[in-house]
């Protein structure tokens, strides 16, 4: 059996449980829809859809994360 590594992420509880219905149905579970993923990233070397910044956006309208504990005070994390 090959060896693997483990992927941790936080992410809405809603946001989890709508997309492993959509993957329930297509036959597949999370960690076959994020090896799809990554593969993708290194097929296409890219991120596999298009990224695209709002008309007149700029960086100065997102936050730069400082640290962890930065994180977690914007996302009103204890």
């Amino acid at each position: 059996m090959p060896k693997t590594s483990m992927i941790h992420a936080r992410i809405e509880p809603k946001l989890k449980k709508d997309a492993e219905n959509i993957l329930e149905a297509l036959g597949m579970n999370h960690t076959q829809a994020i090896t799809i993923f990554y593969k993708q990233i290194i097929l296409k070397k890219k991120v596999p859809f298009e990224l695209n910044l709002e008309e007149n956006d700029t960086l100065t309208n997102y936050t730069k994360i400082k640290s962890k504990k930065h994180l977690k005070s914007l996302l009103d994390i204890d």
